[in-house]
């Protein structure tokens, strides 16, 4: 049995793409933080929140209000970056991506999320903390 295999003889044939190309590839196919803040909206609205908007700035203006613990473990890492409007270089969308800004800012001066954010009564980062208590006996 043979194969035969055309392959290239001279260096030339073989272009390797630019870092350049590569980089714009990449920007072309990632979300940004302000699509997943969308998508979060939406999640929270989904699951009985009354304002998914109002609950996702009390969420970031409640994470902005508390440091993390150096033993907190990595999905509270993960939730902390995410929630946290500051910690992305993504371009600003549109002016009302502000908002996200505006409660990481109030979150870290004032601390009094839920006077803030009257329209959402529930508190989604105490249920999420809950659910990590509970879970961890589990494990």
């Amino acid at each position: 049995m043979k194969a035969y295999y055309q392959l290239p003889d001279n260096s030339s044939y073989y272009n390797m793409p630019s870092l350049a190309t590569l980089d714009a590839h990449r920007k072309k196919r990632s979300t940004s933080r302000w699509l997943a803040y969308d998508f979060l909206e939406q999640i929270l609205k989904r699951n009985n929140y009354p304002d998914g908007k109002a609950c996702l700035l009390k969420s970031i203006c409640e994470v902005a209000s508390i440091k993390l613990e150096e033993r907190a473990g990595l999905l509270a890492e993960i939730v902390h970056t995410i929630l946290t409007p500051s910690s992305t270089k993504d371009d600003i969308r549109d002016h009302s991506d502000n908002e996200y800004h505006a409660a990481e800012k109030l979150g870290q001066e004032d601390g009094k999320c839920g006077q803030l954010f009257p329209e959402c009564p529930i508190d989604p980062i105490g249920q999420y903390s809950k659910l990590m208590t509970v879970g961890k006996y589990f494990v």
